[in-house]
């Protein structure tokens, strides 16, 4: 349940949580409570392979997100408690009601605002397994699903009954085989569905999201080569190149970023505070801690040193 505090006590444990929301995920949230009580959230998260459950007894809140670059592998599906109004930008506005599933991107910024407070449970499942169930996930993002109620009931007593296993432990062992079934369920959404004139298409965004799903998974390796990724997908290097032209990126492009914007998330990580840069760095698929802080530069506007010194302020919520 969400506990009260006094504000200096409210004030510390929103840092904790809010910087622990942007180092577990991609995007960078700004959490402001709608009401005047001193508490704050409690949130569980448990992972397994491939997936993991989350849960949250909230406050009464508006959650921005500001998006992010970072190449999050995961979608995400939401089920609150509460009526809530969701506005995603290029999706528009979308009033949920209480237990309507709703999917999301950190990427895709937007803000959502609950005016009670409200129990938040979430899949958090990678895009490689998500694709395989849904052809074409991007299309759902952020839109009405419109199942039927006893699907959407359905859909939602498997992500209860994942919260319940997680708490004896079982969450590890069965995690990925409830995402399964979930996905399986939720294939049946009728904007799921791919045409057979648009399979051609589909097939070349699958690979797509798998070269960026190998990435994402292996940016950390600092010899990664192009031959690498299309070795392990049984496709051509040309073909790697091919697929991800349409997003305006190369091979060694989107490396880079995976690889600078994982970085940032360790700088801003209070986990990894006592490492140095040169760590960070070397954790991070650089091979060159010089380049390391240049590329750095380039892309944030800062040096990673400077970066990190700023962190606090860049972690700490709104709050009212």
């Amino acid at each position: 349940m969400s506990v009260a505090f006094d504000e200096d006590q409210r004030a510390a444990k929103w840092a904790e949580f809010t910087a622990e929301s942007n180092s577990r995920f991609s995007a960078r949230f700004e959490f402001q409570p709608l009401s005047g009580e001193s508490v704050v959230p409690e949130m569980e998260f448990h992972s397994s392979d491939g997936v993991a459950i989350s849960r949250g007894v909230m406050p009464a809140l508006r959650v921005a997100n500001h998006g992010s670059s970072w190449p999050d592998w995961r979608y995400h599906v939401f089920c609150a408690d509460q009526e809530s109004v969701l506005v995603t930008k290029g999706r528009g506005v979308l009033r949920l009601a209480p237990a309507e599933l709703v999917i999301c991107r950190p990427e895709i910024p937007g803000e959502w605002i609950i005016e009670r407070p409200y129990t938040v449970v979430a899949f958090h499942i990678d895009e490689g397994l998500f694709r395989r169930h849904v052809s074409n996930p991007m299309t759902l993002v952020g839109r009405r699903l419109g199942l039927p109620p006893t699907l959407n009931d359905v859909l939602v007593r498997i992500m209860d009954a994942s919260i319940a296993l997680s708490k004896v432990g079982g969450f590890g062992a069965a995690g990925r085989n409830l995402a399964c079934s979930f996905l399986h369920t939720l294939a049946l959404v009728p904007g799921a569905q791919v045409s057979q004139e648009h399979d051609e298409y589909h097939v070349t965004e699958l690979r797509r999201g798998q070269i960026k799903t190998f990435i994402q998974k292996n940016y950390a390796k600092f010899d990664l080569s192009t031959k690498d990724i299309a070795d392990y997908l049984n496709i051509t290097p040309r073909y790697v190149q091919m697929a991800l032209a349409p997003d305006g990126l190369t091979p060694s492009t989107y490396l880079r970023i995976c690889r600078l914007e994982a970085a940032r998330r360790l700088l801003m990580s209070p986990s990894f505070s006592t490492r140095s840069i040169t760590d960070i760095a070397f954790e991070c698929g650089f091979a060159n801690s010089a380049h390391f802080s240049t590329e750095f530069r380039k892309r944030f506007g800062k040096s990673p040193r400077i970066y990190r010194h700023l962190a606090p302020a860049l972690r700490a919520p709104t709050v009212s």
